[in-house]
């Protein structure tokens, strides 16, 4: 990869000044861009250098400083940009290279995909359930399992439409999976590049475009009638008796078996049960 800076000498407006070019060059490709609010006359320009020199002190200020700062800065820039690509195996492109520049955003070199998501399971210890903390550990293997099938390298910037049309094609074709699980699959990957995007991660907001409906499924439930003829069966085997007793007061209390599991008799009064649920975690 190579950047060189010249001047365009066919867009000099009437005052002589002429704007920068910046060319990239790299696997015969060459990706041109003007930098932003630099001009400079011809006679300023040292070509050899590629920079702008002083003007004399009978001349105007030509801003050589800033400009020549301006300079430095964009080549820094392509730099972090294919660093950026070479840290994370990714083969460069015209489109990518002009979208890093127009963005306007810093490079960020070090973010790798799977070590976020670690991360991100970690930070969700105190404040998510230990069922879901488990349900991003199973969407994050099955995304690696992706990955190792399709030769399919996870960094942020490819999560795109694309990314998204071979995943699902994947899951469903490969792993047959279910519509609502792949729902699942794709709201935990929107989640967490949601945490990512605002930890300043990525830009890359592609996956927000992601859609993948859940189904409606059929509710099945006991009828009153049905759930009062279980009540009044009697198990022979204590441990049946004792799971279907829980059953049956779940469903008359309304509790949840994780309440059930911390009710005791100081929780039960004459007509009512007076139970502190907490769910502060999702």
């Amino acid at each position: 990869m190579q950047v060189s800076f010249s001047v365009r000498k066919n867009k000099i407006n009437k005052s002589g000044l002429m704007p920068v070019l910046m060319t990239i060059t790299f696997k015969g490709e060459r990706v041109r861009k003007d930098v932003k609010d630099v001009r400079v006359k011809e006679k300023h320009w040292k070509a050899k250098d590629q920079r702008i020199k002083p003007s004399t002190k009978s001349e105007e200020y030509n801003y050589h400083v800033e400009y020549n700062k301006k300079l430095d800065e964009q080549e820094g820039v392509v730099k972090s940009i294919f660093r950026y690509l070479m840290l994370n195996n990714i083969e460069p492109t015209k489109e990518f290279v002009l979208d890093k520049l127009n963005s306007g955003l810093e490079v960020n070199l070090t973010h790798d995909f799977v070590d976020c998501f670690e991360e991100f399971i970690e930070k969700g210890k105190n404040i998510k359930t230990d069922g879901t903390l488990r349900r991003y550990r199973t969407a994050l293997n099955f995304y690696k399992d992706f990955s190792e099938a399709k030769n399919f390298r996870l960094h942020f910037d490819n999560i795109t439409i694309d990314f998204f049309e071979d995943f699902r094609d994947y899951a469903f074709e490969e792993r047959n999976t279910l519509n609502n699980y792949f729902a699942k699959l794709v709201s935990v990957l929107k989640t967490f590049m949601n945490w990512s995007f605002d930890r300043g991660y990525h830009e890359n907001i592609a996956y927000q475009k992601f859609k993948a409906p859940e189904q409606e499924i059929e509710v099945v439930y006991l009828t009153m009638e049905e759930l009062m003829q279980l009540y009044k069966h009697e198990f022979e085997s204590p441990r049946l008796e004792h799971t279907k007793d829980t059953y049956c007061f779940g469903c008359f209390s309304g509790l949840r078996y994780s309440d059930l599991k911390q009710l005791n008799s100081s929780h039960v009064f004459d007509d009512y049960i007076k139970l502190n649920i907490q769910k502060t975690k999702r």
